[in-house]
């Protein structure tokens, strides 16, 4: 069941979508959607808007066209959030907001509604659908917010909260709603750009079986921080500088404009040599020297281009990445921006005679990666995903001085007590773009030879890395020791040490008597999730123990 009416819709029609906006008065949330939009002129509150944003990954290239309000400028501003409101709270708010609506729809639409909720909403799984781009950080950011919601505890939110990215929510979507899918053939590539708000979400697919269908990815995704928002703000630069001087150029004016754009001019610009309107305001609006007559106001083609073609471009750039001289049969666009008739348009030109179709699934009512995500949940097409980042483990290397790159690195040489040297290092477990399948695990041994035997109420921690970067990585920093860009802490593993308490075995080491300790740490991934175990030897039998897997970015 899809909740089509939410709170300050009109009474007789509703929707599936709202505006991703919380107001907040004194700190407190009081308004959501559709109501809270109502609020963003009234100085009364302050509204939670892009929040989204602020959640996106550092980048790893200089194509990032985002700036936050208090930092130098870029391209684009991102609205702060509400005094004294973390993002946190925000996620919350909505979360908890969100679970409350769907709790009293179902309830009001379905027979026996009350009593089949109580039944089944302590065993319901909450399925986030995410940007392409994020990783374990924001999962686990979403599911400290699911708790603090109040919705489900701890416990429960570590089973019963899991995660698809909206490009395969997407092509779940779009298979399932595309009148036939007889057109899919084995080997053959088929591309989904999903262009929401602030993101568009491209992933290029292999059919790899046709009966079941079964889809894998072939290659790492694409994450673009661009989208509908991102017209709407350039837009709405557009007309201040336009009515720089009008009467009706002040702040309230143009949000009322840039509102009747977005759902009007916006959706229908084909970039054909036509003129768009932008009505606000009465009929008694004028200022015929800016072109405003009865609460219209005129814009050339080539204006509302300047809105569209900044975000076009990273469209078409994110576009040619993916195929990479690839032969593409079908194109299947999704998502709000991409019932857009010229950025459609734009697409079809960038593909040229390249024999690929453009495919726009006709549910524009509907929010593909939400409807998509549940698609997924049930049905799973997709046997293997491009992993965006390479994930490897601190190390080291032997010391060659024959080799220049070891030579360059002399000042960071370390010994052992043996006299050994070594350099600090990196150990790739699986490389960026590698396809993870379904029983993909990786597992890497570990030594440890402490001088004091582990106290069994204590723990120890393992760091995973994330390589961004092109290529191999094997250095953990530049020969002066610096970080090197692309390199970032994924998450530390953390374990406790009862668990491997009775393993601890005693040896002799270059110093002496010591302790020593063999264990593993196995990965994998559940769907989009990373996890992990320890896996250690007692008495010659194999034995596994929980982990807790702590991001590294704290938002």
């Amino acid at each position: 069941m899809l909740v089509i009416k939410w709170p300050g819709q009109p009474t007789a029609s509703g929707d599936s979508r709202i505006p991703s906006l919380v107001a907040y008065k004194n700190g407190q949330a009081k308004l959501y959607g559709t109501e809270a939009k109502e609020a963003l002129s009234n100085p009364e509150y302050e509204v939670a808007r892009w929040f989204k944003l602020y959640l996106h990954p550092e980048p790893t290239d200089n194509s990032d066209n985002l700036r936050f309000v208090d930092e130098q400028p870029r391209q684009m501003d991102i609205p702060p959030l509400p005094s004294s409101v973390p993002v946190l709270a925000i996620y919350r708010d909505l979360i908890r907001y969100m679970f409350e609506v769907t709790r009293r729809f179902f309830i009001e639409n379905t027979p026996n509604g009350a009593g089949i909720w109580g039944r089944v909403h302590g065993k319901a799984i909450l399925v986030f659908c995410v940007p392409n781009g994020w990783d374990i950080n924001q999962q686990e950011f979403l599911r400290k917010a699911v708790i603090k919601s109040g919705i489900m505890s701890r416990t429960d939110a570590e089973t019963r909260v899991d995660f698809v990215t909206e490009g395969e929510a997407s092509v779940h979507y779009a298979l399932t709603h595309s009148s036939s899918t007889e057109w899919l053939r084995r080997n053959s590539h088929i591309l989904v750009m999903d262009a929401g708000g602030s993101t568009v979400d491209s992933t290029l697919y292999k059919c790899v079986q046709e009966h079941p269908l079964k889809l894998e990815e072939a290659c790492t995704s694409e994450c673009t921080q661009t989208g509908g928002v991102f017209v709407d703000r350039e837009m709405s630069n557009i007309l201040r500088q336009k009515l720089q001087g009008s009467v009706y150029g002040d702040e309230d004016s143009l949000e009322a404009m840039i509102e009747d754009f977005e759902r009007k001019a916006k959706r229908g610009f084909t970039g054909l040599s036509q003129t768009s309107v932008i009505k606000f305001g009465t009929p008694r609006y004028n200022d015929a020297e800016y072109g405003i007559q009865r609460g219209r106001l005129s814009l050339s083609n080539d204006e509302v281009k300047g809105a569209f073609d900044g975000v076009v471009k990273q469209i078409l750039d994110s576009c040619s990445k993916m195929i990479n001289g690839r032969q593409i049969q079908h194109l299947l666009l999704v998502g709000g921006l991409g019932y857009s008739p010229y950025l459609r348009l734009r697409i079809k030109q960038f593909l040229g005679d390249q024999g690929t179709e453009v495919v726009v699934v006709d549910e524009p009512e509907k929010k593909a990666a939400v409807t998509g995500a549940v698609i997924w949940f049930t049905q799973n097409l997709v046997s293997g995903r491009a992993l965006r980042y390479a994930i490897g483990i601190p190390s080291t290397i032997l010391f060659d001085g024959r080799y220049a790159e070891h030579l360059q690195r002399q000042s960071l040489v370390l010994s052992n007590p043996d006299r050994t040297l070594y350099l600090p290092s990196l150990t790739l477990l699986v490389r960026k773009g590698a396809i993870i399948e379904e029983n993909w695990e990786a597992e890497w041994h570990c030594r440890w030879n402490p001088s004091l035997p582990l106290q069994a109420n204590g723990q120890f921690s393992a760091i995973l890395l994330a390589w961004d970067g092109p290529g191999d990585q094997k250095w953990l920093t530049d020969p002066r020791g610096d970080p090197v860009f692309g390199l970032r802490t994924l998450s530390t593993i953390v374990a406790s040490n009862s668990d491997i308490y009775s393993a601890m075995k005693a040896a002799t080491g270059p110093t002496g008597h010591v302790w020593r300790l063999d264990f593993s740490i196995r990965i994998w991934f559940k769907r989009a999730q990373l996890r992990a175990q320890l896996v250690w030897r007692d008495n010659g039998q194999r034995r596994t123990g929980p982990v807790s897997i702590i991001p590294a970015t704290k938002f």
